[in-house]
């Protein structure tokens, strides 16, 4: 990927490029602060495995990206990434973007909250950027007390987006590439404006 001239400042000298998302300047970051990211890395079995935050083991290309959404976002609409640490980064082996199979990889991808009223533009937002490879929108999570949409975004090298709800007790993931008809009607379905 190549990085924004901008983007190059908030990294450290001689950036490797799978550095970790805790080398990265954030006094420079317009945006967030490495505050904002939980700490705790937790296993399949609940148990914690670092009491670090979990930007140790983040790819910092995806703090970049989700830092390039929200600049191109008007600065009233907030973004918080989620207070979960299983959010950002999960240490057991796995398909998802989140996955550290046991550290073998760090993760590129992140999950963070919008407000109805706000999340529509960044979804679309999110899709203009081209290095975001997988989006997805979660449309009944709970963030703060309140039902909120979460959007996913990762580093994966082929587009994909999916709708995701919990159904008949089960979450359900629901792909516009393989259903694009069922992807929209379940936005229609859950989906807010405020």
């Amino acid at each position: 990927m190549r990085l924004r001239q901008a983007e190059m400042a908030v990294l450290h000298r001689n950036p490797d490029k799978n550095m970790k998302a805790a080398n990265l300047n954030f006094s420079k970051l317009r945006s967030f602060s490495a505050a904002e990211w939980p700490c705790g890395i937790w296993n399949e079995k609940e148990e914690m495995i670092s009491a670090d935050s979990v930007l140790e083991e983040m790819d910092a290309l995806i703090v970049l990206l989700l830092n390039r959404l929200r600049n191109s976002l008007p600065a009233s609409y907030a973004i918080y990434p989620s207070p979960v640490p299983r959010a950002h980064v999960r240490y057991e082996n796995g398909r998802g973007r989140h996955y550290l199979c046991r550290g073998k990889r760090r993760s590129d991808a992140t999950d963070f909250f919008m407000s109805w009223a706000h999340v529509w533009l960044a979804w679309q937002e999110a899709q203009r950027i081209l290095e975001i490879g997988g989006i997805g929108l979660y449309l009944d999570t709970e963030y703060d007390g309140r039902i909120t949409p979460m959007l996913h975004i990762d580093a994966r090298e082929k587009r994909l987006l999916w709708v995701s709800v919990v159904e008949k007790r089960k979450r359900i993931y629901v792909f516009h590439e393989s259903e694009p008809v069922r992807f929209h009607q379940i936005i229609a379905k859950y989906g807010r404006v405020s």
